[in-house]
């Protein structure tokens, strides 16, 4: 399926956190570990204030969002 296509380049359903930059796939800014690995808890200037971005190694590929 389409986990294993992406199976190089993300950390879901893994045993926990890797080091940035074990896992391949860089983005054109120079961002590593874009999916998977761990969320990101980020700033947003909606009334909500801050949200949660990504996916996490604990997770599932359908859990993620950007």
């Amino acid at each position: 399926g389409g986990f294993a296509v992406l199976a190089p380049f993300a950390n879901f359903g893994g045993q926990g956190p890797v080091p940035v930059g074990s896992l391949r796939g860089i983005t054109a800014y120079g961002a590593h570990d874009m999916a998977g690995n761990v969320r990101e808890w980020c700033w947003n200037e909606t009334p909500q204030g801050r949200l949660i971005r990504g996916g996490a190694w604990d997770g599932n590929t359908y859990d993620f969002n950007v």
